[in-house]
């Protein structure tokens, strides 16, 4: 068994990790003061969740996704 992650930038194939380890491994990664790492729920190397054969194909919602909101960095 083995996870491929696909995507066109290295943004978008981390998104998609991402996406997984939360969506199917119940891990949650943030900034520390909204909760930080907690991937204690991430099961070991040989016992990750399975996708389907056909595997899950994730489409972004929007065309574009900017850095920072506009009020972050003031």
């Amino acid at each position: 068994m083995f996870l491929s992650i696909r995507g066109t930038t290295g943004v978008e194939i981390v998104s998609g990790l991402h996406w997984y380890l939360k969506y199917w491994c119940g891990a949650h990664v943030s900034w520390d003061k909204t909760g930080g790492v907690q991937t204690t729920s991430i099961p070991k190397p040989g016992s990750l969740p399975l996708l389907k054969d056909e595997g899950v194909k994730i489409k972004r919602p929007v065309p574009w996704n900017y850095y920072q909101n506009v009020v972050t960095s003031s």
